[in-house]
């Protein structure tokens, strides 16, 4: 069983124990602005293939990188995403997952099989904390694959506190729902995943038309809801 840390005021010591145990290979439960994340280090391709067995997750799904700033996230992406990525700034930190092109070598196969990387600024002073200390970090809903995403510490499965290292409870989570997932690699911007940041919204910050997949309500349906009312999946 993991560790727990009850968060209060004061995050430097439960960041620098999260952090410690990060930087070990291990994995953590942190909380985030939406949803409780399974968090480990983007670098550590070993850390990543845990993270892919303890939720059960396809390992063609990508997981998203979350960064302190903004110069991290440009680091991450390549350069034919910067304008987008620049535009969208505004969002963050937020609920805004972006997908683009990932730079060349930036980070390992196996958190991003294909030529694209999802990544977010998160607006939570505690993980903001954590990505400052630690460095990018892979992030993903913390629940196994296709169970509903914990918006509070006691909806975390058990199965999932004993495969990490450490935990960390702040209570609830802000959202409540998982970010808002906007693919910018198209010739228009394309939302993948409805969440908090609305269409409307999101051209209004990046100064041009977004498209929806019209399959979206379908495939939301298909997938189910908790018995909170939350959609199955998460980050």
């Amino acid at each position: 069983m993991a560790r727990i840390i009850k968060l209060g005021h004061d995050l430097s010591q439960a960041v620098a124990e999260v952090a410690l145990e990060l930087a070990a290979g291990g994995l953590a439960v942190i909380p985030t602005d939406t949803v409780y994340g399974l968090a480990a280090p983007a670098f550590s391709p070993r850390a990543l293939e845990c993270v892919y067995r303890l939720k059960e997750r396809d390992a063609g799904k990508q997981i998203v990188v979350m960064a302190g700033n903004m110069n991290t996230m440009l680091n991450l992406a390549d350069t034919s995403s910067y304008l987008r990525l620049l535009r969208l700034a505004p969002a963050w930190p937020g609920p805004l997952t972006v997908i683009a092109l990932r730079s060349a070598g930036s980070i390992p196969d196996t958190i991003a099989p294909s030529s694209t990387i999802g990544v977010r600024i998160p607006d939570n002073s505690f993980t903001l904390a954590l990505l400052k200390a630690a460095g990018p970090l892979a992030v993903t809903s913390a629940n196994r694959s296709g169970q509903p995403a914990p918006v509070c510490f006691e909806e975390i499965d058990t199965s999932i506190l004993e495969g990490v290292a450490i935990a960390v409870d702040a209570g609830d989570c802000v959202s409540g729902e998982p970010s808002t997932v906007l693919d910018i690699t198209t010739p228009a911007p394309r939302i993948l995943r409805k969440g908090p940041l609305g269409r409307d919204r999101l051209e209004e910050i990046i100064g041009e038309p977004v498209e929806e997949l019209q399959a979206e309500a379908g495939h939301a349906a298909r997938r189910g809801s908790s018995p909170h009312g939350r959609k199955a999946g998460g980050e």
